[in-house]
């Protein structure tokens, strides 16, 4: 006699719907000329989309390199040209919410600008270690600066060494022993820093060049050599290959940030976009505005500016993992 054959429950896996996700569809103003509607519209193709943080002013460009010999203190200050000028990097490339770690005689600057005692870790490299402001975690600096001997000894231990040893250069003042250096702290850890930067690398190089073959940008041949290179930052690249897939973008130059010599080029300046002018008689054109606010999110530039004929689009610090 045979045993009968259980039949096994089939069960069935439930199907799960994907959310479809549209994106926004931003309607063109009344008498928009078409090719605005255009360029706006292949921006807000550019993802993720979130809210345009960027601000539109009427001024110098950051621009220019900055020699990087040995600096001589300041008469009167106590600090050197190098620690000013990190200081000035830092005021514009971080806001007052976010926590640094210090040298002593830039703290007053930095203090003047807007940041609260409380979100400045000061140490004092004449005085040693002992004189370290140690936050309760390193991950809580946006940004630690440095120097060579400083780096070694007096910040070495403690959070602020964690800080110093998980972080990335972004800026350089100075040379040799007066050397002064700015890094971005990333909470992630150095590892997947470095990572990171290698893969950010290759995407400026390999996109870069693509992006140079295209006769829609129109640059010098420096500027186009230095595009190819892979020198010109992802979100720059990215931006100018969604304009000139529509037609020409007139490219000026991609300003150098002082102390940055070495870094990606977070600057481009642009003046004409479809053969339309962005800046007339010194402002940013109503035209320009328009097409500028479609700029979101991770494209959203810093700052906005105008130098000359050109808008410039300054990009934040790139963050050290994403």
């Amino acid at each position: 006699m045979q045993k009968p054959v259980a039949q096994k429950p089939v069960v069935q896996k439930p199907v799960v719907q994907k959310p479809v996700v549209q994106k926004p569809v931003v309607a063109a103003p009344a008498g928009r000329r078409g090719w605005l509607a255009t360029y706006r519209g292949a921006l807000l193709s550019l993802i993720p989309v979130y809210l345009l943080v960027g601000l539109l002013s009427v001024s110098a460009t950051v621009a220019a390199t900055a020699g990087n010999g040995t600096e001589p203190p300041v008469a009167g200050t106590g600090r050197t040209a190098a620690q000013d000028a990190a200081a000035s990097w830092l005021i514009a490339n971080s806001a007052p919410n976010q926590a640094l770690i210090v040298d002593a005689p830039m703290s007053g600057d930095l203090l003047t600008a807007g940041w609260s005692a409380d979100d400045l870790f000061v140490y004092d490299s004449a005085q040693g270690a002992a004189s370290v402001e140690q936050p309760t975690n390193w991950r809580d600096a946006a940004f630690v600066v440095t120097t060579p001997a400083a780096a070694s000894t007096v910040i070495a231990s403690g959070q602020v060494g964690q800080a110093v040893d998980n972080s990335t250069l972004v800026a350089s003042f100075g040379s040799g022993t007066d050397v002064v250096q700015v890094r971005k702290v990333t909470p992630e850890g150095a590892s997947l820093a470095s990572f990171a930067s290698r893969r950010d690398a290759q995407t400026r190089a390999e996109f870069g060049a693509q992006l140079a073959e295209n006769a829609s940008v129109r640059l010098s041949v420096a500027d186009r050599s230095q595009l190819a290179a892979g020198r010109v930052d992802t979100r720059i690249v990215a931006v100018l290959g969604t304009l000139a897939a529509a037609s020409d973008v007139a490219v000026t130059s991609f300003p150098v940030i002082a102390g940055e010599e070495d870094q990606p080029f977070r600057q481009v300046a642009i003046s004409e976009v479809g053969d339309v002018a962005l800046v007339k008689d010194g402002a940013v054109t109503p035209d320009a505005s328009a097409l500028l606010s479609g700029l979101r999110g991770t494209y959203a530039p810093q700052d906005i500016t105008i130098d000359g004929a050109s808008v410039v689009l300054r990009y934040a610090v790139m963050p050290a993992v994403g």
